[in-house]
């Protein structure tokens, strides 16, 4: 999970294409988001426990 959200959206898009680059980094953006949210909520259940 670390890998995937420090990992810059040039990665997953062709640099010389903006339109690309702007829907991937949008696209990515959210996914990252939802997996650093996903992440805190897993590891906060395991303290708890």
């Amino acid at each position: 999970m670390l890998a995937f959200v420090l990992t810059p959206v040039q990665a997953f898009a062709h640099v010389d294409d903006p339109d690309e680059l702007e829907a991937v980094t949008e696209l990515l953006g959210s996914a990252k988001e939802e997996a650093i949210q996903r992440w805190f909520s897993l590891r906060t259940q395991t303290v708890a426990n």
